[in-house]
């Protein structure tokens, strides 16, 4: 599921992803698969939403890798507030911009804001999610070395791609 704006209008979008010899009928899906691919189209008609089928290949190996980490992470607890979440990531996102190793730069914040390694975690995923943390998400994040950072320009231009039109 994912929400776009059109026209400052919010629209949630659901979006299937199977292997590509799956999306261009080489290969026939298994029975559950196409049940649940039906349901799928059956629920987000009846929600009024647009249902996309891509393939694996529309979507790159590091980029579903990256957002399988941080998209647990799309809401915090209640406990973790809203100004901790903004300060570290703006504290993370100046080391991070300053050279650091990622996991260098996520231990200093540990220590800095007194977290323990579960809340340090939420908090990066958390902000990696809500592109509070400019990590670019198309390159794998390798915790040994610097982040490449992105001003997400890349995520506007295939949002437009794949959905068509302008969105923001």
């Amino acid at each position: 599921m994912l929400t776009v704006v059109r026209d400052g209008v919010p629209q949630a979008i659901a979006i299937a992803v199977k292997p590509a010899d799956i999306v261009q009928g080489k290969n026939a899906p298994k029975q559950r698969t196409k049940e649940r691919l039906v349901l799928e189209m059956a629920y987000t008609k009846e929600l009024g939403m647009r249902w996309l089928l891509l393939s694996n290949h529309e979507v790159p190996e590091y980029l579903r890798d990256n957002l399988e980490l941080a998209i647990p992470a799309s809401v915090l607890p209640d406990s973790i507030s809203d100004e901790l979440i903004t300060d570290y990531c703006d504290s993370i996102t100046e080391h991070l911009r300053a050279g650091l190793p990622v996991g260098e730069a996520c231990l200093v914040n540990a220590l800095k804001f007194n977290l323990d390694d579960t809340q340090a975690s939420a908090i990066f995923n958390h902000g990696m999610w809500w592109r509070q943390i400019p990590i670019d998400l198309r390159h794998p994040i390798i915790m040994s070395r610097p982040a490449r950072l992105t001003d997400f320009g890349w995520a506007q231009q295939d949002i437009n791609r794949i959905f068509g039109g302008a969105h923001d």
